[in-house]
């Protein structure tokens, strides 16, 4: 397991802070895309925030804040599975003036310069711009939002392949509902809705946002087969470790952790599931080896079916 934290300012590597768009009179469509008014950033606050403000013209809008963190994930090795990863804010406050109840999510999200969100006004028209829109975690809501301790966001997989072995991973923090959703909120006049969070500034970031990353490393030899979280791990000659998605399809006919060719396919039973699992061969030709053996031939595992023909399924490496 690894735990990792954005950089106070002034930054080394990576950072968190906030984007907001600002101006009077902007529409909810203009408010969110960021093409006029003023953006501000904004790097060496004590906390950040989510926040969406109503202007006083009817159904206009002043102000919509989202955050961004970033965290040096280049320590993770680069031969080992990530088996779950949870991105943690530490709440400060929220209030809902306007009676909109927003959520918070998790996105993806790049900035031209990891240590500082606003070297120019084009960096932050292009920083403001850059968040995604595919939730990386369930979003919680406002009232499950806990304003006196951390809010944890569980990375769904499109979350846990997102984050980088080689770099910084920055990471975006939306409301979903409204943001994200593209759904203008009811509006009243000169009201607000935030949520806050402790930043990596604040007490010596004893509360500053947390990735917690729990991983596995390869135990395994070259040449080797193992079952890993409905995977099918093994080593190539080069101790790269690779892997082959498990697909349930049904009741167990072999015994737990057993691995069989059956019908052009390679089964196996999860050791703690009565379910099989199988990896579907693709037909490549004429077969080098015994009808039923199994083996690793260039980064793909091979074998061959009765028919006498070799099929293989590719591993992914990992």
């Amino acid at each position: 397991m690894a735990i990792f934290r954005p950089d106070a300012n002034p930054e080394t590597d990576c950072l968190d802070g906030i984007l907001r768009m600002t101006d009077s009179d902007l529409s909810w469509s203009t408010i969110r895309t960021g093409v006029l008014g003023d953006i501000i950033g904004a790097d060496a606050l004590s906390s950040s925030e989510l926040r969406i403000e109503s202007d006083a013209s009817q159904d206009k809008w002043y102000w919509l804040t989202r955050g961004v963190v970033g965290f040096n994930t280049v320590s993770i090795p680069n031969d080992i599975t990530i088996l779950s990863a949870t991105l943690s804010l530490y709440g400060v406050v929220k209030r809902d003036h306007l009676g909109i109840t927003p959520n918070i999510n998790i996105y993806s999200t790049t900035l031209t310069n990891n240590t500082d969100i606003s070297p120019t006004d084009a960096d932050l028209l292009t920083n403001y711009q850059a968040f995604g829109n595919t939730a990386f975690s369930t979003a919680i809501s406002y009232a499950s939002w806990d304003a006196t301790g951390w809010n944890n966001f569980v990375l769904n997989q499109n979350g846990i392949d997102y984050i980088s072995k080689t770099g910084v991973t920055n990471f975006g923090i939306r409301n979903a509902n409204y943001d994200v959703a593209g759904i203008e909120p009811a509006w009243t006049a000169n009201e607000e809705a935030y949520l806050t969070w402790w930043a990596a500034e604040y007490l010596d970031g004893i509360y500053a946002p947390k990735l917690t990353v729990n991983y596995t490393t390869s135990t395994l030899t070259a040449g080797n087969f193992a079952v890993v979280e409905t995977r099918l791990h093994y080593v190539s000659a080069d101790s790269v470790e690779r892997y082959i998605p498990g697909i349930i399809i049904g009741d167990a006919v072999n015994a737990v952790g057993n691995v069989a060719v059956v019908e052009e396919r390679i089964q196996y039973v999860g050791a703690t599931s009565s379910k099989e699992r199988y990896w579907l061969g693709t037909l490549i030709g004429d077969a080098i080896n015994p009808a039923g053996s199994i083996a690793v031939v260039e980064n793909r595992m091979q074998y061959v079916d009765t028919s006498n023909k070799e099929r293989y399924i590719k591993g992914v490496p990992v």
